[in-house]
């Protein structure tokens, strides 16, 4: 059996793992981690609290669908201010 080589953490980014409460299925999503700190509060504690030089992975239960859609809101709310 092979093992699937890991993959590096780069440290500029975040992971959200999103899990779905119904099912086992999960989504993993990379976000820029200045853009997540800025951008959404609810994150910014924890980017804080983590030192640049090491990874961050934060796990939610939701709906993807719906955090796909807050962000890329968020998103076009920035493109709307410049």
């Amino acid at each position: 059996m092979f093992k699937k080589p890991i993959a590096k953490f780069e440290f500029t980014k975040i992971k959200v793992l999103i899990k779905c409460n119904k099912t086992d299925s999960s989504t993993e999503v990379l976000l820029d981690r200045e853009w997540a700190k800025l951008s959404i509060p609810h994150f910014r504690k924890v980017i804080d609290n983590v030192p640049k030089t090491e990874g961050i992975e934060i796990t939610l239960t939701c709906s993807a669908e719906a955090f796909n859609f807050a962000v890329d809101y968020l998103k076009a709310s920035e493109q709307d201010h410049i």
